[in-house]
């Protein structure tokens, strides 16, 4: 698969599903999520997707952003920790909810 016109782009096929499962979690499809728009619930599905894509693949920062659309590796720097902060506050909120894990 060709990722935004880069056809040496190593195939991390983890990072597409996650793109789609995250994606699909929040109503978004896979276009909207690698798209520029920085609509507040797209962005934070977004922001989900960096930092799972972290945690889940064995992907560099600059592999991940050019799944998305280009991005800086910084941008998904930024986002995941956006996300885990989010992740943390919310345990901390309600550390009891199994919905958070």
């Amino acid at each position: 698969m060709n990722y935004a016109g880069y056809p040496h782009l190593p195939t991390c096929k983890s990072v597409h599903t996650i793109i789609n499962e995250v994606g699909e979690k929040h109503g978004f499809t896979y276009i909207e999520m690698v798209s520029q728009r920085r609509y507040g619930p797209l962005a934070r599905a977004r922001q989900e997707a960096y930092w799972r894509c972290m945690k889940e693949t064995l992907c560099s920062l600059p592999t991940i952003g050019r799944h998305f659309g280009d991005r800086d590796h910084t941008t998904v720097l930024k986002g995941a920790k956006i996300h885990e902060a989010r992740l943390y506050k919310a345990k901390t909120k309600f550390p009891h909810s199994s919905v958070l894990e």
